[in-house]
């Protein structure tokens, strides 16, 4: 075993470090922040664009799906409209050919 004198000590004796020591501190720990607020700042751009990108994909699928819905309506409303001109001409043509009871 080893003895090592030593004493008790209260009070610890006031060690503050050289003013040297303190600015690169301070210095070091600005650069640090500043390359995190770059760091952010680049991942914030990086997921803008993809938003960005995402919101014009959307848009194009809707604008898709709108142009789809509209051609569909529009030949709903023809098919609708050719079958009440084939209803209303139905019983005039059975007549004329006379093969309906």
């Amino acid at each position: 075993m080893f003895n090592v004198p030593g004493k008790i000590v209260t009070e610890l004796p006031n060690l503050e470090m050289p003013i040297a020591i303190n600015e690169r501190i301070t210095v070091r720990q600005k650069d640090i922040q500043k390359g995190i607020s770059i760091r952010n700042a680049q991942f914030f751009e990086t997921e803008a664009q993809k938003l960005d990108g995402w919101s014009d994909d959307l848009k194009s699928g809707l604008e898709r799906e709108i142009k789809v819905l509209k051609l569909q309506n529009s030949r709903n409303i023809k098919i609708h409209f050719s079958s009440l001109l084939l209803l209303n001409l139905l019983p005039v043509t059975c007549k004329l050919f006379q093969f309906c009871s």
